[in-house]
C-alpha cells in the first residue's frame, strides 16, 4: 500500500505539505488490496496517511539524530 501511495504521488503532483489530495481508492486499485482488507487496517483515511508518513520516515523516526527531541513531542501531540 505505502510503494502504491508513492506512485499514486508521483503520477498526481506529489507530495505537498499536506496529503488531502491521496486518493485512498486509487491506491488500493494500484495495490491490488480490497477495500474490505484496508478498512480492517485503517477504519479512516487519516489513519492511514499517518501510517504512511512514518513508515516514509524510517525506522529512525524516534531516534535523537534523526529528529529532534522538541519535533517528536510535537508530532506525539497531533
Amino acid at each position: 500500500m505505502y510503494r502504491a501511495a508513492g506512485q499514486v504521488l508521483e503520477e498526481t503532483g506529489g507530495f505537498n505539505l499536506s496529503l488531502e489530495h491521496l486518493n485512498l481508492e486509487s491506491v488500493m486499485r494500484r495495490a491490488d488490496v480490497s477495500r474490505s482488507a484496508v478498512y480492517r487496517v485503517w477504519p479512516t483515511k487519516e489513519e492511514f496517511n499517518a501510517d504512511l508518513l512514518q513508515a516514509w520516515a524510517g525506522p529512525n523516526l524516534r531516534d535523537p539524530g534523526a529528529v529532534d527531541p522538541a519535533t517528536i513531542k510535537a508530532a506525539e501531540a497531533v
